[in-house]
């Protein structure tokens, strides 16, 4: 790998900013997951409430995404980025302000998900499509795995962060989240000064479907977008049960909690640095789908363990997978994609990402009836099953670069 490529895109007008704003923004996020988690599950004790709240989180990218992409490669995308940030700050704040007045209920935090759910249905398929217009063509991959790269990084960084604020006070990790998102608005101002308009999409007589249609031809998009739904529905929910985990199987404090999600993080982050420096275009596909197995075979091993050590390194080794799949999902698309559709191809993946709150659903609707450990085991299984059928019918994409 050059050293050269990788000052050319850090160099890059914009890159930069938008870096520092994924940043701020997934921070932001794996700090507010856990803590919501963990206060839903105080008030409540019911895993099906901490399942249904995960789920709003990700239910506007469902009903939204694929809206919000089109459109995207039609507006101006910085708008919709800045517009993104008021919404994460102005949940972050009100949240803040309950807690620390002790005014919290349940559905204060349901719609708090919900709401931070539409900030993030524009950020997701806007931020990371405009990063891409940003770089040179043949830079687009390593430009993305950086990106995925630091937003693993917060994987370490949000719960970890989160667990010790939850110690010292309840309402501090909502405090740190408005400040971020606060600081992020600021941030993306400055995007408005890099010249973008060469970039924006004109109104054209191509219709909506005659776009879906032309990128559902390629077969890596369509290879991406079906494991991305089990992803979504089987594996990624399993997060939302770690809280209860933690406090009826492991038994352990909101730092120790903290520091299990963190290691999950850290090796997502060490290993989506390998995967976007080294991984050869045309074994992307089959590193994709072999990260997405692993992580899957985790999670059914991690609801197995009842000792704190053990399960650490199973996180470890989940978050490898992670990376895997968190890392190469946006650059096989993006990568793969004419420049004047890579926002709906972004907004068609944040509507697989969407699905998520069926998974959010399943998972706590199969934790409540058992107990959360067979659920996870349940769950991943399910997952697991579907992904080898879904591969076998994909074969011929993992070994073909051109797809």
């Amino acid at each position: 790998m050059n050293k050269n490529i990788w000052l050319i895109i850090f160099n890059s007008k914009g890159f930069k900013i938008l870096l520092g704003l994924g940043f701020i923004t997934s921070f932001t996020r794996y700090l507010e997951v856990l803590a919501n988690a963990y206060f839903v599950f105080q008030l409540s004790q019911d895993p099906l409430l901490v399942g249904i709240n995960a789920g709003l989180r990700l239910l506007p990218l469902f009903l939204f995404g694929w809206v919000i992409g089109i459109i995207s490669d039609r507006l101006d995308k910085r708008l919709m980025v800045i517009l993104s940030l008021m919404i994460f700050f102005l949940v972050s704040f009100s949240l803040f302000f309950l807690i620390y007045f002790e005014m919290i209920e349940i559905w204060h935090l349901m719609i708090g998900s919900l709401f931070s759910g539409i900030g993030w249905a524009f950020e997701l398929p806007t931020r990371r499509s405009l990063i891409v217009d940003f770089l040179n063509s043949e830079n687009v991959s390593l430009g993305v795995g950086i990106d995925a790269s630091t937003q693993n990084f917060t994987r370490i960084l949000g719960p970890l962060m989160a667990g010790i604020l939850l110690v010292l006070l309840p309402s501090l990790p909502y405090l740190m989240t408005s400040i971020s998102h606060l600081l992020g608005i600021f941030l993306s101002l400055l995007i408005l000064k890099k010249q973008y308009s060469k970039f924006i999409r004109k109104l054209e007589k191509s219709s909506v479907f005659d776009d879906i249609k032309y990128l559902l031809k390629g077969k890596a998009f369509r290879l991406v977008l079906g494991i991305s739904v089990i992803m979504n529905i089987w594996a990624f929910p399993y997060q939302s049960m770690v809280p209860v985990v933690a406090e009826t199987v492991l038994k352990i404090n909101p730092f120790l909690l903290g520091l299990l999600v963190a290691i999950e993080g850290t090796g997502a982050f060490l290993g989506s640095i390998f995967v976007a420096t080294f991984v050869r275009r045309n074994l992307q596909s089959m590193v994709f789908t072999l990260g997405s197995s692993l992580f899957l075979i985790c999670i059914f091993i991690f609801a197995i363990s009842d000792i704190y050590l053990l399960s650490v390194v199973i996180v470890f080794l989940g978050g490898l997978g992670i990376s895997c799949f968190s890392t190469l999902q946006s650059v096989i698309i993006l990568d793969r994609t004419p420049s004047h559709l890579r926002g709906s191809a972004m907004g068609s993946l944040t509507t697989m990402i969407g699905t998520q709150p069926i998974g959010a659903l399943h998972i706590g609707w199969v934790c409540s009836i058992f107990t959360p450990s067979l659920g996870l085991r349940i769950s991943s299984s399910e997952g697991l099953i579907l992904l080898i059928l879904f591969v076998f019918i994909n074969s011929g994409v993992l070994f073909n670069k051109n797809k």
